[in-house]
């Protein structure tokens, strides 16, 4: 049985706080995040933060990452 990217992601947040879009992409092939965090959010009411953390690009370049945490 497959189980739905959107459950992944939720599994994820119950198990380890948050996720990053770079964790998504990498654990579970999930490339559009934001939209299951929006579905999380607005159709089954799970409060989940989102916090921006400044790294550097493999390039040298400044940017920020957006952390999703889901709050108990």
């Amino acid at each position: 049985m497959l189980v739905s990217q959107t459950k992944l992601v939720l599994q994820h947040l119950k198990k380890y706080g948050t996720i990053t879009s770079y964790e998504a992409i990498k654990l579970y092939g999930v490339t559009r995040l934001s939209a299951i965090i929006y579905t999380l959010r607005h159709n089954n009411g799970y409060i989940i933060t989102t916090t921006f953390e400044s790294v550097i690009t493999r390039f040298g370049a400044k940017t920020k990452i957006a952390i999703y945490k889901l709050e108990q």
